[in-house]
């Protein structure tokens, strides 16, 4: 049997009587180090099997959600991690619609700087996800997206992302490319909303009520 220098006290001892201590290192079972470097050895491949198996489910989930996507392709998901959304502009089209409801209900205006009225006026969009609009640098960029949405987002030049991966991905949205909005330009817009926009959703909101009473 071959002989192991122990690499704490440097005693000649046998291999059934050592314990790895990492990079090719034995040492004595009795020493209090050996035990601390072999329990960290043993946590280290506990921790690496765990996350092998994290990745490869999620590598089964992606490819389920893909399929999913494939099947269901008009649907409107987030293209990092394909759970279903609702596109920017078509929230705060149905933003704005859910408030003329509220409006009509209650008689008034909700209150902007009220966390409660604000959720109560949403109605259903709460806990929406939202897409929204980001550049799309083609299939090389460092993004996982559906090998059927490359060849749209190459045509269009951006990809629909929901809020969570805008965060995670540190995307920047359409929304934040454009200049800032102006105290004027806010008061014009207010103008041209509530003279040719509003009465629409005014009406649209009125209808839903009426189907739904």
């Amino acid at each position: 049997m071959a002989e192991i220098i122990c690499a704490i006290c440097g005693a000649k001892t046998s291999k059934r009587k050592t314990l790895s201590i990492g990079d090719g290192k034995r040492a004595c079972r009795t020493h209090d180090e050996t035990q601390t470097a072999a329990k960290e050895i043993r946590d280290k491949a506990v921790e690496e099997k765990l996350e092998q198996a994290r990745k490869e489910a999620e590598k089964r989930n992606w490819r389920k959600r893909q399929d999913q996507m494939t099947l269901d392709p008009f649907k409107p998901r987030c293209m990092c991690c394909l759970k279903e959304g609702m596109r920017e502009p078509d929230f705060f089209r149905r933003l704005l619609i859910e408030q003329a409801k509220w409006k009509l209900i209650t008689g008034k205006d909700h209150n902007p700087f009220n966390p409660e009225e604000v959720r109560k006026s949403a109605g259903p969009l709460v806990g929406t996800r939202v897409l929204h609009y980001v550049q799309w640098h083609g299939k090389n960029a460092k993004v996982k997206v559906p090998y059927n949405c490359w060849m749209a987002a190459d045509l269009v030049g951006f990809i629909a992302v929901c809020s969570d991966c805008v965060k995670k991905k540190g995307f920047t949205t359409y929304m934040e490319e454009q200049p800032p909005i102006e105290f004027d330009d806010l008061i014009k817009h207010a103008a041209v909303y509530e003279t040719l926009i509003g009465p629409i959703h005014q009406q649209i909101a009125a209808a839903e009520l009426m189907e739904t009473n």
